[in-house]
C-alpha cells in the first residue's frame, strides 16, 4: 500500500513540474514577442529621425554655402565703373563724357584729377549741349570730399533753362555777360580757380567765336567753401535725363 502511495505521489509531482515548465516557456515567449515588436518599432523611429535630421541639416549648409558662393562671385564681378569716392577713376583728356540725370544716380559718375591740385588751377574743356534750354552743368569739388549732392560742389558752370551760360557765385548764380547756346553748338570753357582764396573766373568761347568773360572772382558755393582746398573731382549733371551734355578735351594745369 505504501509502495502504491509513493508511486502516486511521484506521478503527481512529475505532472506538476511539467505544468510549471510549460507555463514559464509560454510566458517567456509572449514576453519576448511583445518586447520585440515595440523595440523594433521604436528602433526604426529612433534611427529614422536621426537619419532624416542628418540629411536635412547637411542639405541646409550645402544650400547656404552655394548661395554664399554665388553672392561672393557677384560681389567681385568687375563693374563698368568704380565710384570716384574710392579715387580710382581718373579723367582722360582723350575721352568723351556725358551728363548724368539729376535724379538718376549722378553721384556714381564722378571723376577725378587726383589729389594735390592746390593753389591756382586752370581747367579747360569743350562742352556741347545736346538740346535746347537745358539745366545742365559741369561741376568741380575737392578731392577728399565724399560727393553726395550739389552742396559738395564748389564750382559750377551751367547751361540754364533761359538758353545761356551762368556760374555759381556763393549762394546764387551769376553771369557778367550772357553767352547764349543752341543744340549741338560746341563751346570752349576756361575755369581759373584760386584754391587758396576760394574763388574762380570763367571764360566761354564759342567755336570760331570770341572769348567772353562769364564770371570774375566768383566765390565757391557757400556750403562747400570751408572744405574745398584742391581741384580734384568733376561731375557732369543734367536735369531729368542722361546725356544732355557732352564734355571732352578736359585738361588741368596751373595759371599765374
Amino acid at each position: 500500500m505504501r509502495r502504491l502511495t509513493n508511486i502516486l505521489l511521484a506521478i503527481l509531482l512529475f505532472i506538476g513540474m511539467a505544468a510549471c515548465d510549460s507555463g514559464e516557456s509560454t510566458t517567456s515567449a509572449v514576453s519576448a514577442t511583445d518586447a520585440s515588436v515595440p523595440v523594433s518599432s521604436s528602433s526604426d523611429t529612433a534611427e529614422a529621425s536621426p537619419a532624416d535630421s542628418t540629411i536635412s541639416s547637411s542639405a541646409a549648409p550645402a544650400s547656404s554655402l552655394a548661395e554664399a558662393t554665388e553672392s561672393s562671385i557677384a560681389a567681385t564681378e568687375p563693374r563698368p565703373f568704380t565710384p570716384v569716392q574710392e579715387g580710382v577713376i581718373f579723367i582722360d583728356s582723350n575721352a568723351v563724357y556725358t551728363s548724368r540725370g539729376e535724379n538718376l544716380g549722378w553721384q556714381k559718375y564722378i571723376y577725378t584729377f587726383g589729389e594735390g591740385n592746390k593753389g591756382k588751377q586752370h581747367v579747360s574743356y569743350d562742352v556741347t549741349p545736346l538740346g535746347e534750354k537745358l539745366d545742365a552743368s559741369v561741376n568741380f569739388a575737392d578731392y577728399e570730399v565724399n560727393v553726395r549732392g550739389f552742396e559738395n560742389l564748389a564750382i559750377l558752370v551751367r547751361m540754364n533753362t533761359y538758353g545761356y551760360f551762368d556760374a555759381r557765385n556763393g549762394a546764387s548764380m551769376d553771369a557778367i555777360n550772357k553767352v547764349y547756346y543752341s543744340a549741338d553748338q560746341t563751346f570752349h570753357v576756361d575755369v581759373y580757380a584760386d584754391m587758396l582764396h576760394k574763388n574762380y573766373t570763367v571764360y566761354i568761347t564759342p567755336r570760331g567765336g570770341e572769348k567772353t568773360l562769364l564770371v570774375e572772382n566768383a566765390a565757391f558755393r557757400n556750403s562747400a567753401l570751408a572744405y574745398t582746398n584742391d581741384l580734384g573731382k568733376m561731375a557732369i549733371i543734367s536735369f531729368g535725363e542722361n546725356e544732355k551734355l557732352r564734355v571732352e578735351n578736359i585738361k588741368l594745369g596751373t595759371w599765374e
